[in-house]
């Protein structure tokens, strides 16, 4: 059985009014008339969640189940469905890729009895570099007064989330302007809530925001201007989101990819509702969503609705934040371009 399930129904007249453009429609209008008149088939498929996501799946699951009779079942592995992840690389081989939410790259660390830590691009790019590798560092003390950091071997955990570490380093080098190798930081295969209840004494980590958040742990702080307290933000999902209006998109048709890369260059954009620009956490990062296995229109459907509007308002309800609308807009598009059952007219017949 198939459900129709239309908000509002656009006459043929006006469609055509809308389609008979030259130039084509823009990504945006296609994208808001596939979302007003949805086709779903009573199917399911499976889908691999990481943990950044896990939690908010239940909630996109059981609104598809009402809304449309898709549903999906969640999975550890699945060689044909969906797969959601915040690692370097998928489980399976995805023939196409779109991130579904953002996160930022942030440290976390456990040293003696500090529960707050502040840093900034040159002394983090220290400690990384191996310049700076004690936390009784005179560096280390003049960002933290009040702190009790010890005569004690910093130790950075040998393994990272990959774009997690990606992130950072790309920030880092970006502040710095100088270059940074972080590959010596192997790509983490592991829960990464696990990886984090496991730091030693004087150990810290990159991971992501969402990991935070998730186990409790405490993050650093940074300084935005090396030295000045003044400048020092606790990353938070606003800062992250703002940071993501000043994201450059990135589109492989060829090779079936949406992605994006922070870009300190262009406009700080104030989130909706506000009116001014807060100051962006910049090392943010996409968590991944592939499709794998056979092209159907179930995965293509069950997909496409995570990227709605409605779905990415549940994802700032957990622990990532939505992606930025235009990548949105071009994640649901390359969804959309390859799905048969999305008939938008191209061109007005005599």
């Amino acid at each position: 059985m198939r459900k129709l399930v239309s908000a509002i129904a656009l006459s043929g007249a006006i469609l055509a009014t809308l389609t008979a453009c030259d130039p084509p429609m823009p990504d945006s209008l296609i994208v808001e008339l596939a979302e007003r008149t949805v086709v779903c088939p009573e199917s399911s498929v499976d889908l691999v969640a990481t943990e950044s996501v896990l939690d908010v799946s239940s909630f996109w699951s059981d609104s598809m189940t009402n809304a449309c009779g898709l549903s999906f079942n969640i999975v550890e592995e699945a060689a044909s469905g969906i797969e959601i992840t915040d690692h370097q690389g998928f489980k399976c081989e995805p023939f196409l890729t779109v991130p579904v939410a953002i996160d930022a790259a942030v440290i976390t660390f456990m040293v003696g009895e500090n529960y707050e830590l502040t840093l900034d691009a040159p002394t983090l790019a220290g400690i990384f570099s191996g310049k700076i590798t004690n936390w009784s560092d005179p560096a280390i003390a003049a960002l933290n007064e009040f702190g009790v950091f010890e005569d004690q071997e910093i130790i950075i955990s040998p393994t990272a989330l990959g774009p997690a570490r990606d992130a950072m380093e790309f920030w880092l080098e970006t502040e710095t302007g100088e270059d940074l190798d972080l590959s010596f930081i192997a790509d983490s295969n592991e829960l990464e809530s696990d990886a984090i209840y496991a730091l030693s004494d004087g150990e810290l980590r990159i991971t992501g925001f969402s990991s935070t958040l998730t186990t409790g742990y405490p993050l650093a702080n940074i300084a935005t201007i090396p030295g000045d307290l003044a400048s020092v933000v606790v990353p938070d999902a606003r800062l992250i989101q703002t940071a993501g209006t000043q994201v450059d998109l990135v589109k492989d048709v060829d090779a079936q990819t949406v992605d994006f890369v922070y870009n300190r260059d262009n406009e700080v954009k104030p989130l909706l509702g506000a009116v001014d620009a807060l100051a962006p956490y910049a090392p943010i990062y996409g968590i991944k969503m592939g499709l794998c296995g056979e092209d159907t229109v179930d995965l293509r459907n069950t997909a496409r609705y995570l990227l709605r509007l409605d779905a990415q308002g549940v994802i700032a309800t957990g622990v990532s934040s939505p992606l930025p609308e235009h990548i949105r807009i071009a994640s649901a598009a390359l969804i959309d371009s390859g799905n048969p059952s999305l008939k938008l007219e191209t061109e007005v017949t005599q």
